[in-house]
């Protein structure tokens, strides 16, 4: 889990313009962002836009993942020029696309991000909810391939949490977010 938010969370710095995220999603939207599971074990995530809130916008996607242009492309069609407030945020929904060593590809992971920040650095993560992800990404080992255990029980609360998090932010919202209720719904409300 910590590599997934590592490798998918878009670095910022302090007022940075909307263009720039915009800009951040072309690499990753084209060839896809690398996530390493284990020293052996790589999975190839592609951020599609699920929702965003912006002062003069907002958009829900209902359309199933893999009929969905790119981050990138919906960011610059919608709004390539926009302005972001302390309200402001985006909601990515990263879907799997390829798997080393080659096998089955699952685990979309639906993250919110604040898009307001005075700090430069990593988007506030605003809560993660994950479908089909499988129990063993919480798991930690050490460089011995031992599982450890203090590491694996904290990020077994961090992913709580942030479910946590996920639910409330929904919580608040006025519309339907159809990404974040498939996942619930489907996933017997299990909380990355």
């Amino acid at each position: 889990m910590e590599s997934f938010l590592t490798s998918t969370t878009p670095v910022v710095t302090p007022s940075y313009p909307f263009s720039k995220l915009i800009s951040a999603f072309k690499i990753p939207c084209a060839f896809g962002v690398e996530v390493k599971l284990t020293e052996q074990e790589i999975i190839y995530f592609l951020p599609t836009l699920s929702a965003i809130n912006l002062p003069s916008f907002s958009f829900y996607e209902d359309r199933p993942p893999f009929s969905r242009p790119s981050a990138y492309q919906m960011l610059s069609t919608l709004c390539p020029n926009a302005e972001i407030d302390e309200n402001s945020w985006v909601a990515l929904l990263w879907v799997p696309i390829n798997k080393l060593p080659p096998g089955k590809v699952y685990g979309s992971i639906l993250v919110y991000y604040q898009l307001y920040s005075g700090n430069s650095g990593y988007l506030p993560v605003q809560g993660l909810v994950s479908y089909k992800v499988p129990e063993q990404w919480a798991n930690v080992y050490d460089e011995n391939g031992k599982l450890n255990y203090q590491l694996t029980r904290h990020w077994e609360e961090m992913r709580k949490k942030m479910g946590l998090e996920a639910h409330e932010f929904q919580a608040k919202l006025s519309c339907l977010h159809h990404d974040f209720n498939f996942i619930v719904c489907r996933d017997n409300n299990r909380i990355m």
